[in-house]
């Protein structure tokens, strides 16, 4: 009887390990082409978001970009983005007004069937490099096709795309980022240790906060002759100075001699740091923040010089 017995549980283990074995996803050859990529069985429910991500570089680079619905129900891009590790992540959000661009986005992913590309072999040659890696991601309610309320899938760079490959994620990638207009950002601001640090008239910073807020590169908008920034701004939190780079000119050096907790001038801040020049001492600046805009003022000339910055 206990053979029995034993024997068919042999029988049942084995069925299982089959059924389990053919419900794997089987990895793709890594000769595998766009159009057997399209012809793979790939059906999914309603598409709840898309996302796209590149980080990892030696720096602690990191960005991202994710569209999604948020809990009042409107459609918003998230941007996030630090050059380097000890730079707290720069946040945008834009609401994207266009009520189709799921509809685009899904339109997309099924020209391709995207989805099925996250099956395709890693390309161990990429992986040796340890370089800075990217990723296209969607998630689908798969609930009514069997799988999960929310089933992510993840197409990573570092697989071996078919020939063309890149162009149809890079393609994706341009869509999602094409939804960044800046009249429709809503909010803007640093996301720092779980924190989120927002500056306005009616947010009273703290000196650390506003340490944080102007930490990192920055570009002027004015640009110079050869078309790139005229300006740029460094300030980091191993330094105790400032610096101020004019393309094909003189560096200036700032050490701050004050952070001021009221508004300077019509600027949305509360807040306004000054800052003397290290090579002459009878050269103020003044600098605040609105929106994601940096603003640079010289205070000591009968027309004041201003600057605005773009963090990169």
């Amino acid at each position: 009887m206990k053979k029995k017995l034993i024997i068919i549980l042999l029988i049942l283990l084995a069925g299982g390990a089959l059924v389990f074995g053919a419900m794997k996803p089987k990895k793709l050859s890594k000769k595998t082409t766009m159009e057997k990529l399209k012809k793979i069985k790939s059906e999914h429910g309603e598409l709840l978001s898309v996302s796209f991500h590149r980080g990892g570089g030696m720096n602690g680079d990191s960005f991202s970009q994710t569209i999604e619905r948020n809990k009042e129900g409107q459609i918003v891009l998230t941007v996030k983005n630090s050059p380097e590790h000890w730079i707290p992540l720069r946040v945008w959000e834009y609401l994207i007004e266009d009520e189709d661009v799921f509809v685009k986005l899904r339109a997309y992913s099924d020209e391709y069937n995207l989805p099925a590309w996250e099956d395709l072999p890693f390309d161990d040659e990429m992986i040796a490099l340890d370089a800075p890696s990217s990723s296209i991601g969607l998630m689908f309610n798969d609930e009514e096709y069997g799988g999960w309320k929310r089933e992510y899938y993840s197409i990573s760079y570092e697989n071996v795309v078919p020939e063309g490959g890149y162009d149809v994620l890079n393609g994706f990638a341009s869509l999602i980022g094409s939804y960044a207009k800046k009249e429709n950002l809503i909010r803007t601001y640093l996301e720092c240790d779980d924190r989120q640090i927002f500056t306005g008239r009616d947010i009273e910073n703290s000196d650390e906060e506003i340490e944080e807020l102007i930490m990192g590169y920055w570009m002027s908008e004015e640009l110079g002759d050869d078309g790139y920034s005229r300006y740029s701004l460094y300030t980091s939190p191993y330094q105790e100075e400032m610096e101020l780079y004019q393309r094909g000119g003189d560096k200036i050096n700032f050490q701050k001699e004050d952070t001021i907790h009221e508004p300077l001038s019509d600027y949305d801040s509360s807040w306004y740091s000054v800052l003397k020049d290290m090579e002459d001492a009878s050269n103020l600046y003044c600098l605040t923040i609105e929106g994601d805009r940096l603003y640079l003022e010289k205070q000591t000339e009968a027309e004041k010089e201003i600057i605005v910055f773009e963090r990169q």
